[in-house]
């Protein structure tokens, strides 16, 4: 991977101080899987992780972190697929939610996709999860489809130029 250039890992403005923006290392394995992933079997997050950083490692998918003085507080990614850019698994801890932390990883992962050359970007929403969908709208994302989950709950997929 070319080095990313550090401006894009920078938060918007309006971000508060005390967080840092980073791209996911081998060692975030844990933290990530302790903070984010536990309904899931560790093997298999593992394995899925392990995929993310050698798409990451092409510039074919941004796995993001954020940390505070605390720890780890907010993941986000983003994965280029030959069809299109998607936004997924968007987590912000629960004590720090409300201050920003969703808002800019998105920002900071449409620059990422912007950086190699996508021009637009997509993120779903469970259909329930009125919070996320008037989150993603603000940032300028628009209804483009409707979809069914495996558990037959409807979910709403979003786009947006970049």
């Amino acid at each position: 991977m070319e080095t990313i250039p550090l401006h894009l890992l920078t938060p918007p403005a309006e971000t508060p101080d005390g967080y840092r923006f980073r791209l996911a290392k081998e060692k975030d394995l844990k933290p990530l899987y302790k903070t984010f992933f536990l309904g899931r079997r560790l093997m298999e997050f593992n394995a899925y992780f392990q995929r993310q950083l050698a798409r990451q490692e092409r510039e074919q998918s941004f796995w993001l972190v954020v940390e505070s003085a605390t720890g780890m507080v907010g993941s986000a990614q983003c994965t280029i697929y030959p069809h299109g850019t998607e936004l997924a698994n968007l987590i912000v801890v629960p004590d720090h939610q409300n201050r920003g932390i969703g808002s800019a990883m998105i920002h900071i992962l449409i620059e990422l996709a912007r950086h190699v050359g996508q021009t637009d970007i997509e993120i779903g929403v469970s259909a329930d999860n009125q919070r996320a969908y008037r989150l993603y709208c603000r940032l300028g994302f628009v209804e483009d489809r409707i979809l069914s989950l495996k558990d037959n709950k409807p979910a709403v997929v979003l786009r947006k130029e970049i």
